[in-house]
């Protein structure tokens, strides 16, 4: 009994025959009676249909989750990369890096000065 009130509060959708075998899978004694050891039972696996039944309903199923993940992943080397490139271009010895180095050389002696560009 104690399952289908899980069930019940839970708000899990099971069909009336689902509730029967859920109740007699977790009945080992076959006293129609639920006890602790069976309960904890019931529980791990009621537990386990409420968040598949819930990831589900939210869109969530494993491909989609994958997917994420990677997606997640490339954004992730994307910004390394950028932060690379970045730190590349700024102390380089190439074009890029002398137009850098000298718009910070200037940019400082432009903030020491009050802000008067000679």
């Amino acid at each position: 009994m104690c399952a289908l009130l899980l069930v019940l509060l839970l708000q899990i959708q099971l069909v009336g025959d689902k509730r029967r075998e859920l109740f007699t899978q977790f009945d080992t004694s076959k006293d129609n009676l639920i006890g602790y050891r069976e309960f904890e039972a019931c529980y791990d696996l009621i537990q386990k249909m409420a968040v598949q039944q819930n990831l589900q309903e939210a869109g969530m199923t494993r491909p989609r989750m994958v997917l994420a993940l990677v997606y997640a992943v490339f954004l992730l080397l994307l910004i390394f990369v950028f932060i690379f490139v970045g730190v590349a271009a700024f102390t380089g010895t190439g074009t890029i890096g002398a137009i850098v180095n000298s718009l910070l050389v200037r940019l400082a002696r432009t903030r020491g000065q009050g802000g008067i560009i000679n």
